[in-house]
This record gives C-alpha cells, sequence and structure tokens, in this order.
C-alpha cells in the first residue's frame, strides 16, 4: 500500500472514531454535556466538557507522539485535562472507551471540588 493510500485509511479510521464516539457524548455523558470540535488557545480538542476542563481527544495509529506530548503539556498549562484515545480502540470497543471517560469525569469532578 503506498504511503498516501495508507495516510487516506488512517484519517478515515480516525474520522469514524470521532464520529461514533460523538453519537455516544452528544447527549451527554456521566451528567456532563460534550462540545465537539472546540478551539481551546491554538488547538482543537475533538470533546469537550468545559465546566470541568476536561478534553478528549481521539488519536490516530501514526499520531506524532512528541507532538501530541507538547500539546497536553500547553493545554495542562491552560488548565485542561486531557484524555487520549486510539482510534482502533474506540472503532473495537466503544464501550471501552466510554468507561475510561467517565473515569477521567469522576477523577476530574474530585479535582474540582
Amino acid at each position: 500500500m503506498s504511503e498516501s493510500r495508507q495516510k487516506d485509511r488512517f484519517q478515515k479510521e480516525e474520522k469514524e472514531a470521532e464520529g461514533l464516539l460523538w453519537a455516544k457524548l452528544r447527549d451527554g455523558h456521566g451528567g456532563h454535556k460534550f462540545r465537539h470540535q472546540v478551539t481551546v488557545g491554538p488547538y482543537i480538542a475533538d470533546f469537550m466538557t468545559l465546566p470541568l476542563k476536561l478534553i478528549v481527544d481521539i488519536d490516530a495509529a501514526h499520531s506524532d507522539n512528541k507532538r501530541n506530548e507538547a500539546r497536553v503539556k500547553v493545554l495542562k498549562t491552560l488548565g485542561y485535562e486531557v484524555l487520549r484515545l486510539k482510534d482502533g480502540e474506540v472503532l473495537e470497543n466503544v464501550e471501552g472507551a466510554l468507561k475510561e471517560i467517565t473515569k477521567a469525569i469522576a477523577q476530574r469532578e474530585k479535582t474540582k471540588k
């Protein structure tokens, strides 16, 4: 498979995972309203619940880890917590991804009190 076709496949999987998760989060999750594709500082978060300042991002299998680490560091300095989920994990087990989000919400609720 050519590099271009592989990149297209990765982007398609990332969009599918994002769409699947948004279908579950759009009406609220864990008592919190999530927003989709939100500008936060110089970045765009896939999902965010503003009251908790919790961001959920979907990473493609080929994501640049150094870039992601730098991004998380900036977002943390802005007061956000970032939960990163792999697109393949979301596609294979959306309920497991939702459990991770529920844990992150509970953890964030404790620290915000």
